[in-house]
């Protein structure tokens, strides 16, 4: 199955996805949640809660890719299990 044309876009838009760990696990968890919740996926309001739910994780992303999660991570080891 070849990805949709939104898909594609939405990919292109978060070029951080499939490339960072953390950042990719937030974005697949939220999907679980919106396919159990019964949105369709690829439909216009898949990704416009895919988004608002991926805002207040904006932080988290732009560290991640600014590579300053990681070392944040390592000197705060009891951070992950919250």
């Amino acid at each position: 199955m070849k990805p949709s044309k939104q898909a594609k876009a939405w990919r292109k838009e978060h070029a951080w996805f499939g490339k960072y760990p953390y950042a990719t696990e937030i974005a697949l968890t939220i999907h679980v949640e919106l396919v159990k919740s019964g949105i369709e996926v690829d439909s216009d309001k898949y990704y416009e809660e895919l988004n608002k739910r991926l805002q207040p994780y904006a932080k988290t992303i732009l560290a991640e890719q600014l590579g300053i999660l990681d070392k944040w991570l390592s000197q705060h080891p009891d951070a992950e299990e919250e």
